[in-house]
């Protein structure tokens, strides 16, 4: 039975994009990318050519066979291995998430801390455990107001909270070699990849 859905609950292509793309990118790992230096480039094209294009052709293919449209990773896993590996397939995405859900919201208190210059949001655990449970429940409430509110959320968040940051490092950093100043890690090819 095919479900009725109507044009103003889908989520727009860009929609689509920033929320998945917001899953794999984030501020908190420039500076993990920045000790890799050149190499970090390398180890995400690397990503982007081993894991994700073959990814994103087998999700295109599965969601492309009849009668598996709808259902997503659940479905597919299990019309190809089975209920069980269907359940533990989605068990796994769903820990994967939780896990990631809860070291941002610590990560997210974390700055708010810093930029605010209130080290007892650090330091004081149960203010800590306070405002987590607020944060969380405040996006579990806003999730269930649909798909439309979703898809605002993912879009302003990953302009303002992940490219806008990004140009801003990016613009900085021109300024900064602009005047003459010297870079902070090593350019040489050779060198980066002996590491």
């Amino acid at each position: 039975m095919k479900r009725n859905i109507s044009s103003n609950s889908k989520m727009s292509l860009f929609g689509f994009f920033t929320l998945t793309a917001a899953m794999l990118m984030s501020a908190d790992e420039y500076p993990a990318f920045a000790q890799s230096g050149l190499l970090a480039v390398l180890y995400l094209v690397l990503a982007g050519l081993l894991w994700f294009l073959p990814i994103a052709l087998c999700s295109a293919e599965m969601a492309t066979v009849s009668g598996w449209e709808e259902g997503g990773i659940y479905a597919w896993v299990k019309n190809t291995l089975g209920k069980r590996a269907g359940f533990i397939a989605v068990f796994f995405q769903w820990l994967q998430i939780t896990v990631n859900f809860i070291t941002m919201i610590y990560f997210i208190i974390g700055v708010l801390s810093f930029t605010l210059d209130l080290s007892i949001l650090n330091t004081n655990h149960w203010l800590k455990w306070i405002l987590f449970l607020i944060i969380y429940w405040a996006m579990t409430f806003f999730q269930m107001r649909g798909i439309n509110g979703t898809d605002k959320l993912v879009k302003n968040t990953f302009i303002w909270g992940i490219l806008l940051p990004a140009f801003i490092l990016l613009a900085v950093c021109g300024i900064y070699l602009s005047l003459g100043n010297p870079l902070q890690f090593n350019s040489s090819l050779t060198e980066n990849f002996k590491t």
